[in-house]
């Protein structure tokens, strides 16, 4: 079997940006790239770890994935006036199966990393203005293979 190292996978990750990070953001004033950095921008800002910073940055790597491979869009669906989250944020909690229940709720809050979920959903909401000063991409991509070779990342 052929193991990839953390330059290879850091490069297919990487291009997908080239490629198709400039692409609209579902409805938002920003792109796919812009989105995803003003995002691990605010959680850095936080001082939140590296994975941390890391995760945010990649939280919609589908998207661009998709894009890749021509998956198609996943229709329109109806969604409730849910929070104060964007329009283009409550439909994408319709996709993901709307809110959760008392039980689900319950049993997030012992996750681990509970905090930081929740400030997630924040940056995700937040990380969409239009025209705001962004990290170079490079600086991303540097972090991840400082990342993976840290943790002897092989795929």
């Amino acid at each position: 079997m052929n193991e990839a190292t953390a330059e290879e996978v850091t490069k297919e990750v990487f291009d997908l940006f080239s490629e198709y990070g400039s692409g609209d953001y579902i409805g938002e004033p920003v792109s796919q790239q812009e989105h995803m950095t003003q995002c691990a921008m605010l959680a850095e800002k936080e001082g939140y770890p590296i994975e941390v910073i890391l995760g945010v940055f990649l939280h919609d790597i589908g998207h661009l994935v998709g894009m890749k491979n021509d998956f198609p869009c996943m229709g329109e669906v109806g969604t409730q006036n849910h929070e104060i989250l964007s329009p283009s944020s409550r439909e994408t909690l319709g996709y993901q199966g709307g809110p959760m229940t008392a039980e689900e709720a319950e049993e997030f809050e012992k996750l681990e990393h509970f905090e930081a979920l929740l400030k997630m959903r924040n940056w995700d909401d937040r990380g969409k203005i239009y025209n705001a000063p962004v990290d170079p991409l490079e600086k991303y991509e540097n972090m991840c293979k400082v990342f993976l070779k840290k943790c002897h990342f092989r795929f």
